[in-house]
């Protein structure tokens, strides 16, 4: 059944979003009238415009990953879903779908909405909103200072590989054998950042950056400008993994400057403490360079020194966009 165009009549919002999201619907304010008095949470919105087939799971995961970098745990969610015109029913369906997987996983509550079929976009364009109560543990208590590590979890370049997977899977299989595009596409598993800022939170981590557009050149920019510090890192430090680098490199790309949500930079005086904890929770986590006086951003490979250059566009957009 086509959508027609305007804001979603009370039948499709009921049998194709309420229905679907059942008992995830909150009937009030899941964060609490205390909580909203004392402003005593965070609120982080992210829309995904991408034409992928996730584009719902994407644009949750990229909200809930900002209120974790910031602190904070998420606890509610709201979404704007907006289609171009002859959209199907079956579409809508299926982006709630995605967020009703998304707010089972996190535990979430799902506070509303809106849904809208309107000329304004050629694709579905979904934004999601995460609302967050502080974790018990908070950056902060230790300040950033020269000398301090950087960590990183897991690898960069993550959701880029799992949009390579998803999107241009013709055509990797053409070039690969099919065991490199399931493990590009296996990554969508590792993408969420919560348990990781947790963690390194809980461990006295001084400051969390979230690796996501841009990838980790990006996200290593963010972190010096937000400790007012330069740093050193080693580009052989930076994990990557083999798919992600053989794929890249069919594409003419650079994967560090790919999208690479589940990648958590922590800032800490005490590495070997965090990279020990996230190990028992499962998590990768390793050492890849340190802040340093003034702001250098320098980056090291091999005999080799050059400054980090201002984020360039994100590498991934560049292969999806292409015909």
């Amino acid at each position: 059944m086509e959508l027609r165009t305007g804001k979603a009549d009370a039948n499709v919002l009921d049998r194709s979003v309420r229905r679907r999201l059942g008992d995830l619907m909150a009937s009030g304010s899941a964060i609490g009238s205390q909580a909203l008095a004392q402003d005593a949470f965070r609120f982080a919105m992210d829309p995904v415009t991408a034409d992928t087939r996730d584009t719902a799971m994407l644009a949750v995961t990229a909200a809930v990953n900002d209120l974790a970098a910031d602190g904070f745990r998420p606890v509610s969610l709201e979404t704007v879903i907006l289609l171009p015109p002859g959209t199907g029913e079956k579409v809508l369906r299926d982006l709630v779908d995605e967020i009703r997987t998304q707010a089972e996983q996190l535990k979430l509550r799902v506070q509303g909405g809106h849904t809208e079929v309107t000329d304004a976009v050629t694709r579905p364009v979904v934004i999601a909103g995460a609302y967050g109560m502080p974790f018990p543990e908070q950056c902060g208590s230790i300040p950033v200072r020269p000398g301090m590590a950087i960590v990183a979890t897991k690898w960069a370049a993550l959701e880029a590989s799992f949009l390579l997977a998803r999107e241009k899977r013709a055509e990797l299989l053409a070039r690969f054998p099919l065991e490199i595009v399931r493990d590009l596409e296996l990554a969508g598993q590792y993408l969420g950042v919560i348990r990781d800022a947790q963690t390194a939170l809980r461990d006295g981590a001084s400051l969390l950056v979230n690796a996501s557009e841009g990838g980790i050149f990006a996200a290593l920019w963010e972190l010096s400008q937000k400790s007012g510090l330069g740093f050193s890192v080693e580009l052989s430090s930076i994990p990557l993994r083999q798919e992600a680098i053989e794929a890249f490199d069919y594409y003419g790309q650079n994967p560090y400057e790919a999208e690479s949500a589940g990648m958590l930079l922590a800032v800490t005086p005490d590495p070997d403490r965090i990279i020990a904890d996230l190990a028992d929770a499962g998590i990768r986590a390793g050492v890849i360079g340190y802040l340093q006086e003034g702001r250098d951003k320098l980056i090291l490979n091999g005999d080799e020194k050059r400054c980090l250059e201002r984020p360039a566009p994100d590498s991934a957009a560049a292969i999806l966009h292409r015909a």
